[in-house]
Parts: structure tokens; C-alpha cells; sequence
């Protein structure tokens, strides 16, 4: 099989961007499943109540809408405007963190 035609489209894709958001959010999101998990394995009734709150919240939400949140609410809520690209690491390292 030629691979000649994939290699050379994958530009056009945006195949770039998306490993940079996967990478960059993977990355991050490991590290705040992370906290997450110990802070649920805590004997702290608070943190093991809003890590638990958090991963039911961000599990039982659709990715497209954290998305939208955090990249049309947020900067309402901010009075500035968000960049794309960060925009789509943070929903994406939120999502993956969950």
C-alpha cells in the first residue's frame, strides 16, 4: 500500500494541531487524574466529595459542550477572549483528566 498520498495530505488535515492538542492534553490531563485519584483515595470527606463531584459532572457531559463552555462561557465570564488553541487544551485536559 502507498502511504505517499496519506503523508502528503496529512497537512491539509490539520493533523499537526491535533497531535500538538492530544499530546499537550494527554500531558496534563494525566497529571490532574492524578490529584483526582488521590485526592478520592483521601480520608478527607471534602476532597473525596468534590473529586467525585467532578468526575460525575465532566463524565456525564458531552465533550462538544465542555468545549463550547469553556470557549464561549468562559470568556464571558472573564470579559476577555480565550485563544482556540488553549481553549481546546483545557477542555480537552479537563475531559481526559476525568
Amino acid at each position: 500500500m502507498n502511504f505517499d498520498l496519506i503523508w502528503n495530505s496529512l497537512p491539509l488535515l490539520g493533523a499537526a494541531m491535533t497531535i500538538k492538542i492530544t499530546a499537550i492534553s494527554v500531558g496534563i490531563g494525566f497529571l490532574l487524574g492524578l490529584i483526582i485519584s488521590v485526592c478520592r483515595l483521601s480520608g478527607i470527606k471534602l476532597l473525596k466529595a468534590v473529586s467525585v463531584c467532578y468526575v460525575n459532572v465532566i463524565r456525564g457531559t458531552p465533550m462538544l459542550v465542555q468545549i463550547f463552555l469553556i470557549y464561549f462561557a468562559l470568556p464571558q465570564v472573564l470579559g476577555t477572549r480565550i485563544d482556540p488553541f488553549l481553549a481546546a487544551v483545557l477542555a480537552c485536559s479537563i475531559n481526559s483528566g476525568a
